[in-house]
């Protein structure tokens, strides 16, 4: 299937709210109220509420870790060549600092984004809307990293 459309400097705004939770995530760990201040945020952007938000937002979020961890083992192979060293394996390259935090927003996302906490009135309905948030987020990743990916092998094969 074809990307879908995505609106003028969606990409831009969603690289934008990225860097801003990973510096929430760096100058805040643990924070609950940084976080929940984030998650609102989100909100303002209609994530989680608004499907078609979210599905741009995790997509467009993916990406741009992909690409942020393409170009810095990029930069890491100029480096090691600059040095006149052997490049590791790429593997012992990749800066997953990125990736991690992109992971924690998700979880939370899905933990708090979907509303409500355990138990009280209303919570088998929070529980099923967190369900399909993670169904939902869970699809729009694998999609997203299946592209990348064919992507990446047909730029191999060419």
């Amino acid at each position: 299937t074809a990307p879908p459309r995505d609106p003028s400097g969606a990409q831009e705004q969603v690289t934008q709210l990225l860097e801003q939770w990973i510096r929430v995530w760096n100058e805040s760990p643990g924070s609950e109220k940084a976080y929940a201040n984030y998650l609102n945020l989100l909100a303002q952007h209609g994530v989680p509420r608004v499907e078609a938000s979210t599905e741009r937002f995790v997509r467009l979020a993916a990406k741009a870790c992909v690409d942020n961890a393409k170009r810095r083992l990029e930069q890491q192979r100029r480096d090691a060549a600059a040095a006149g060293a052997d490049a590791p394996d790429d593997e012992a390259l990749v800066d997953y600092a990125v990736i991690d935090a992109y992971g924690k927003l998700l979880v939370l996302l899905v933990k708090y984004g979907a509303g409500g906490g355990a138990g009280g009135p209303g919570a088998e309905n929070s529980q099923a809307t967190r369900v399909a948030l993670l169904n939902r987020v869970l699809a729009t990743l694998t999609q997203t990293l299946i592209a990348e990916y064919a992507e990446a092998a047909a730029g191999l094969a060419a």
